[in-house]
């Protein structure tokens, strides 16, 4: 999903596939360091399997996102 990008410009529309979305962006201000926090989260995936913010409901994998603690114990 891309948009046109000013480096000066915040960005505030809220798009992305949840897993990746950055705090920035649930909070309607963001700007391309968003993108560094969805490659974080990629990397994060591609070494454990798993995301790092998990939950049965939508609501609440953004609440964790916006908590932004990741549980690095085997169990998860």
């Amino acid at each position: 999903m891309a948009s046109k990008y000013l480096p000066d410009e915040k960005l505030s529309r809220i798009q992305g596939t949840p897993y990746y979305i950055a705090p920035d962006v649930l909070k309607n201000s963001y700007d391309s360091k968003a993108d560094i926090w969805s490659l974080g989260v990629l990397v994060y995936i591609l070494l454990t399997g798993n995301p790092p913010f998990r939950a049965p409901v939508l609501k609440e994998i953004f609440k964790k996102i916006m908590i932004g603690k990741v549980d690095f114990s085997e169990d998860v």
